[in-house]
């Protein structure tokens, strides 16, 4: 049976005009098949008095012990004159954050 899953995200972005931001989050569901994606969308941390929004899209998945992970990568949007670049990988699916 094919089965949905997310995975959870978080990182930090590069650093531009002396700030950086940090974003986390949950990506869209994808089913359990090979070569599937993943929607990587959120908003960044307020800093520098603005924020931005994030929306790439992961490559495919990658195998590790206890499930598989996505990287992503790309640009935020523009806010004051200036984007930040980010680049990480998503948690396992089968990582659950303690709250």
């Amino acid at each position: 049976m094919n089965t949905n899953h997310k995975h959870y995200f978080q990182g930090t972005t590069n650093e531009i005009l002396g700030h950086h931001h940090r974003y986390y989050g949950e990506s869209s569901e994808a089913p359990n098949l090979p070569n599937h994606v993943h929607e990587i969308s959120g908003c960044s941390t307020k800093d520098d008095r603005h924020r931005h929004y994030i929306n790439v899209f992961s490559g495919f998945a990658i195998e590790v012990p206890g499930g598989h992970i996505h990287s992503y990568q790309g640009l935020t949007t523009i806010d004051q004159k200036h984007c930040h670049s980010l680049s990480s990988n998503t948690f396992t699916n089968n990582y659950v954050p303690i709250v």
